[in-house]
């Protein structure tokens, strides 16, 4: 099957591509200065811009801040990324742990009087499909707005 190998070649390309352009790329933030009076003459009220780095590593960064203002504040950190994968795994889709205790406790409610009901997985493929589609686009949204609107810490 060459098509599918050339496919399969061609998204490596691009998410490399794609990887490379995310490790390169700068965001560019306004800044406007405040004008200054200095003797009768009045200098700044300049605009420019700070060029912010955007990378993938803000977890990775905001850890290593954490570790230096010391020991509790970065366990409490990993916690909390513990506490989102496990939440996150229970999302009922089926690749995920909640797909299958959906699954199973749905079967063991069809099951009574000694019957035991199995329930047929492959009807659900078009659902975690959608699922699945969503929780990609949500991610790419929360992405470019990450990038494009910055929050005001100030």
């Amino acid at each position: 099957q060459p098509i599918l190998l050339i496919i399969v070649g061609v998204l490596m390309v691009l998410v490399i591509f794609a990887v490379i352009f995310m490790e390169t790329a700068y965001r560019k933030i306004p800044v406007q200065y405040a004008k200054r009076m200095q003797g009768n003459r009045m200098y700044g009220g300049q605009s420019s811009h700070l060029p912010l780095k955007i990378n993938s590593s803000g977890v990775a960064r905001l850890g290593s801040s954490l570790y230096e203002s010391g020991a509790y504040n970065f366990i409490w950190f990993l916690v909390l990324i513990n506490v989102f994968v496990a939440v996150f795994n229970l999302i009922p889709l089926l690749p995920f742990d909640g797909g299958h205790v959906v699954i199973a406790t749905y079967e063991r409610l069809r099951s009574f009087r000694g019957r035991e009901y199995r329930a047929d997985v492959s009807k659900l493929v078009p659902l975690t499909w959608l699922v699945l589609l969503f929780l990609i686009s949500l991610t790419l949204v929360a992405l470019f707005r990450d990038i494009v609107d910055l929050p005001d810490f100030g």
